[in-house]
């Protein structure tokens, strides 16, 4: 008996893992793409080479992981000293670099940085450099690269934008008087209680109320509306209003009494006897005698006393 067998004999096929990935920045050499092939990458000019420079193709098919990258070899071109405008800012990019005009200059050819002028800040109108609208700047004053906002009385901050709150300083006005803040300044005015002086300098009351002679007084106030009550000494009759007030005008109103002693007038008469009154006011004594062929029996004086009236005081 005879076997029949096909026509067809079998073969096999080498693996082919086909074109190996591109590195950016950078070339390969590859020679053959099927199994165990290994391609050789390179850094362009310039570059430099951090990882694995090889791949080879396995045996699924596929390359190795590529595990290399090219990174430019950079100058920093702002250590040069005349890359940029000196009144510019030099920042380094990779390969190559930019310049920027600082704050306050301006690009006077349009090409980054090379040319920079100063701006005059002082030339433009409204409020976006030194405040002008309230009349907060006395003054804006260019300077290379900027300006300076000299400030009306009152007025702070780096565009005078800020009111200076004059009434948190205590001895803005003078003592005893009240300050009310306002924009760019403050006034001072004295209050009621005192309405004397200057407020900028000082507002006082009434101050001591006056001293009379054989007078006493009883003052707990000297301010605005305060009144003061007087009492006559011992020995002494009020005659009149007995007190004052403190007015608006910074004085007391005008004393309308005196005090006048107790007079005690003709001391009693002593029978058989005779006196020697030199005075009959309050406190003053009589001495008292008596004619020849009489003898005193008692005190022999007597005292005006601070009690009743006329002969009754004795």
């Amino acid at each position: 008996m005879v076997t029949a067998h096909s026509a067809t004999q079998p073969s096999t096929t080498l693996y082919d893992c086909q074109d190996p990935p591109v590195l950016q920045n950078g070339f390969r050499n590859a020679i053959s793409t099927t199994y165990n092939a290994t391609v050789i990458y390179s850094c362009n000019n310039g570059y430099t080479m951090f990882g694995e420079s090889s791949i080879t193709c396995l045996d699924t098919g596929n390359w190795s992981e590529l595990l290399v990258n090219c990174t430019i070899n950079d100058i920093d071109e702002c250590l040069k000293r005349n890359t940029c405008h000196y009144n510019a800012n030099c920042t380094n990019t990779d390969g190559s670099f930019k310049c920027e005009c600082q704050n306050g200059y301006r690009d006077q050819v349009g090409v980054g940085g090379q040319r920079c002028a100063d701006v005059d800040e002082c030339a433009f109108d409204g409020d976006f450099f030194c405040m002008h609208a309230l009349n907060q700047t006395r003054v804006c004053v260019n300077i290379d690269g900027g300006y300076v906002c000299v400030c009306n009385k009152g007025l702070t901050g780096s565009k005078c934008e800020t009111d200076i709150i004059e009434c948190n300083d205590t001895t803005t006005c003078g003592p005893h008087a009240d300050c009310t803040n306002t924009h760019g300044g403050y006034s001072c005015a004295c209050p009621d209680g005192y309405p004397q002086g200057n407020s900028y300098l000082g507002c006082f009351d009434c101050q001591d109320p006056p001293v009379l002679q054989n007078v006493f007084r009883n003052a707990t106030s000297t301010t605005y509306n305060a009144t003061v009550i007087y009492s006559c000494n011992n020995g002494y009759t009020m005659f009149g209003e007995n007190c004052i007030t403190c007015l608006d005008t910074g004085n007391w109103s005008d004393m309308l009494f005196n005090c006048v002693i107790k007079d005690c007038q003709n001391p009693p008469v002593l029978q058989d006897g005779y006196q020697n009154a030199t005075s009959t006011t309050y406190n003053s004594t009589v001495i008292y005698s008596c004619k020849p062929g009489y003898r005193m029996i008692g005190d022999n004086s007597i005292t005006c006393l601070n009690t009743g009236t006329g002969a009754n005081c004795w």
